[in-house]
């Protein structure tokens, strides 16, 4: 038996899948990886394409998961569809936000956990794709005694609000309730409750941010929740930060967030903060990247407001 299963969900991002193995490599626990393809095939009205290459997105996946003998799951497009057409995303929301996408994808996977996974796992991982994990660090030991814990958990006091979505089966709860639940780009679940994880919807509701619905699964199955506390880097320039994950005093992973360009900016700010932040966190890793933003110009170098972004010879002082 290995200690972790990752499960991450891929659009247009293959270029990230060699450094996350490479971080996962350097940790103490034995793992196996999933990926989720959720790009659009080349058979489709617009497959997608890569942010790094301008190719075949579904493909570039597929061929990063051969190459690193990763197994590798494409989602059904069905699952992006509404509840009433038989998808995963809920009736009144947007079916291609990226919230969404990733409430679907992965709601897909932990619905068919028991179908999908034939080995046995001592935790259930969930992962970002542009979330990457310091070296030297045992994830059994950081669970410990919870049943789950997750990145910067949340506590925040919510009520029903007819124009906004809210789930039919909390529909009877009118009145103000303090719910909690961790941000799901990085989730980590005690493999005891195998049988339960057909129930985890990692969606959000109105009042709450990805992941809100998590909070009803700790409760309805009375779950002990961990945290590992997750802070903004200093930005150089609006959204440029990154996440770091504290755990006792140590850092646990850094994400880059805004992996899939879902903000739209432009690909050298993208790729000049992809390097920024290897060269900062990551370097050994850095040394390998040095050519990822060879074509980035300094004063092509803004945020999507148009505004500059260097700074002293840097990007960003993350």
């Amino acid at each position: 038996m290995k200690d972790i299963l990752f499960v991450s969900t891929y659009f247009n991002n293959s270029h990230f899948i060699e450094y996350q193995i490479k971080c996962f490599n350097n940790m103490e626990n034995s793992y196996d990886f999933i990926i989720l393809n959720d790009a659009n095939p080349p058979d489709t009205s617009q497959p997608t394409k890569s942010l790094l290459s301008d190719t075949l997105a579904f493909n570039d996946i597929e061929n990063e998961c051969k190459k690193y003998d990763i197994e590798h799951i494409p989602v059904p497009k069905y699952v992006h569809t509404h509840i009433s057409k038989g998808g995963h995303i809920p009736d009144g929301l947007p079916l291609n936000h990226p919230t969404e996408r990733h409430r679907s994808s992965i709601n897909y996977f932990n619905y068919n956990y028991t179908k999908l996974v034939n080995k046995k796992y001592k935790a259930y991982v969930i992962v970002d794709a542009d979330l990457f994990l310091k070296p030297k660090i045992n994830l059994l030991d950081i669970m410990g005694d919870n049943d789950i814990i997750g990145a910067r958990v949340y506590d925040r006091t919510i009520q029903q609000n007819p124009d906004k979505w809210w789930p039919e089966k909390y529909k009877h709860i009118k009145e103000p309730i303090k719910i909690t639940w961790p941000w799901p780009v990085f989730i980590m679940i005690n493999l005891k409750h195998e049988d339960k994880i057909k129930d985890l919807d990692v969606g959000g509701l109105a009042g709450t941010d990805s992941g809100g619905m998590i909070h009803f699964f700790i409760d309805q199955y009375k779950l002990k929740l961990g945290n590992i506390p997750c802070g903004s880097g200093p930005p150089s320039c609006n959204s440029s930060q990154n996440d770091i994950g504290i755990y006792d005093n140590k850092e646990i992973f850094v994400h880059y967030r805004g992996g899939s360009n879902w903000d739209y900016q432009s690909k050298e700010f993208y790729f000049e903060k992809f390097y920024r932040l290897f060269e900062k966190f990551f370097p050994e890793i850095h040394k390998e990247i040095e050519y990822i933003n060879e074509h980035c110009k300094s004063e092509d170098i803004k945020n999507r407001q148009g505004k500059a972004a260097y700074r002293d010879g840097k990007v960003f002082k993350i």
